[in-house]
């Protein structure tokens, strides 16, 4: 392997964390290893210690969390952070100090880190899951249309970070320079990254604002970004508002006592589409029924303890859920996950259009320029991410994503583009995106194995494959 020092180190990393499973055997070629580290060496100082040289983050904002606000007092790092650089927040500093602090990383940080997953508006149906409760709300420079963020909400996800070992989080709205242009396009080409690289994602599907309990509605399942978010890490966990105590059935683990919980995304987007889920407390023999519409609303007027007879039982997932168990699910074929992945982000939205490509290029193994694309480009960057994808002998597993929208026609081997918007769901002429999608996963017979080809810059597809006179 030809490798950076700080890769090596990453790689070396990760081996002694499973050295007690694995037995590996690892042979480095380190390109201009004194230079390297006659480098760190500059950078810290201390020619001796290049573990900390590598490793060693900059504090570039530290602030107690009472001081935090809104207008003036809202969070600004523009002025002390350098652009293209990786930023995290440190979990126990906030945690245990009661202490925003924000450290900025000149290589990929090797610490275990923690992704959130959000939507940056939600609307707010129910109360705060902590009563009494004296957590403020603030603001980042830049990032003001975006619901504020709440400490206390914050603090509930460090401590689901610090649950799994991760000393450190990472928030786009809080370690991405909402003021620069310049760090933002950088950032979104490493996003990916992020989300993969990191121990474990947690999804807040209510927003920074508050945290929602099982039985709210929330937009996550329709927003752009959330879908490589939920299929790059590793592991996903949902964090919720939770009052039940830990318990089984279907596994629930108090994160705060009496105030949040997480459990796996998979298995609450499965129990979505029945709408309830049976629980029963630790120390207790008796389930409860809960009910459970974060991703999927439908009604329901009973209690806990009702046994759920009444309720028709649903025949298929919804299209919004089913797109996205599939695409998570590893026993599935590649192409089916990768056709999962269109049909998902065609019924979600984003506030610039061009985000819609953005979001998933990573999932293709693609990184486009987005200095290249305007905001509302989607049309271009659609197209180079195909022609992407074609070019590394990747298939058109975009044709039939929807065989009830009409084509594109500009790019007519592509679904007419819904209409994005920073909030609510994607729509196609004032209805839902998702009443005009199916569930099945190929449609039976047709378009299987999906072609390879080419793709010009005008978004012609050029493919060989067998056809009947008609």
């Amino acid at each position: 392997l030809n490798l950076t020092l700080i890769d090596a180190i990453e790689v070396l990393q990760k081996c002694l964390e499973a050295r007690q499973q694995f037995r590996v055997f690892l042979f480095f070629r380190l390109p201009n290893l004194r230079k390297e580290i006659e480098k760190c060496a500059r950078n810290t100082n201390k020619s001796g210690d290049l573990l900390s040289a590598v490793t060693k983050p900059k504090v570039i904002y530290e602030k107690p969390l009472h001081l935090l606000g809104r207008g003036d007092a809202a969070v600004e790092i523009t002025s002390s952070a350098i652009p293209q650089r990786y930023r995290l927040v440190d979990c126990k500093a906030l945690t245990e100090n009661t202490v925003l602090r924000i450290c900025e990383f000149t290589d990929f940080p090797v610490v275990a880190y923690c992704a959130i997953s959000y939507v940056w508006r939600n609307l707010r149906i129910g109360k705060s899951f902590v009563e009494g409760g004296d957590g403020v709300e603030f603001d980042v420079k830049g990032a003001e249309e975006a619901d504020p963020i709440n400490t206390d909400v914050l603090y509930h996800a460090c401590m689901a970070s610090l649950r799994r070992g991760c000393t450190h989080l990472w928030l786009d709205r809080l370690c991405i320079m909402q003021t620069s242009k310049d760090d933002k396009r950088w950032q979104i080409k490493e996003m990916y990254r992020m989300y993969q690289s990191c121990s474990v994602c947690v999804v807040l599907a209510g927003g920074l604002q508050y945290m929602v309990s099982l039985e709210e509605e929330t937009a996550w399942i329709h927003r752009g970004w959330t879908l490589q978010e939920a299929l790059a890490p590793p592991i996903i966990e949902v964090l919720f508002a939770w009052k039940l105590h830990s318990g089984r059935a279907i596994a629930a683990t108090e994160v705060v006592p009496n105030q949040s919980a997480v459990t796996s995304l998979s298995l609450l987007l499965k129990t979505c589409t029945t709408g309830v889920m049976s629980f029963i407390r630790d120390g207790h023999s008796n389930s409860l029924m809960v009910e459970a519409k974060i991703f999927s609303a439908y009604p329901m007027q009973h209690t806990y303890n009702d046994i759920p007879f009444w309720r028709p039982t649903r025949k298929i997932f919804s299209p919004n859920v089913a797109a996205l168990c599939i695409a998570m699910d590893n026993d599935m074929d590649e192409d089916t996950k990768l056709y999962a992945i269109w049909k998902s982000a065609l019924m979600r939205t984003s506030s610039r259009p061009v985000d819609m490509v953005f979001s998933i290029m990573g999932l293709f193994g693609v990184t486009l320029d987005p200095i290249c694309f305007t905001k509302d480009d989607r049309l271009s960057a659609t197209i180079a991410l195909a022609r992407a994808i074609l070019e590394k002998g990747g298939r058109a597993t975009w044709l039939g994503a929807s065989f009830k929208l009409p084509p594109c026609k500009q790019l007519p081997t592509f679904s007419v583009f819904p209409r994005t918007q920073v909030a609510g769901k994607a729509l196609f002429k004032g209805q839902e995106v998702s009443e005009m999608m199916d569930s099945e996963y190929h449609c039976p017979g047709a378009l299987v194995p999906f072609p390879q080809g080419s793709m010009d810059k005008n978004g012609f597809f050029t493919f060989t494959a067998k056809a009947v006179r008609v």
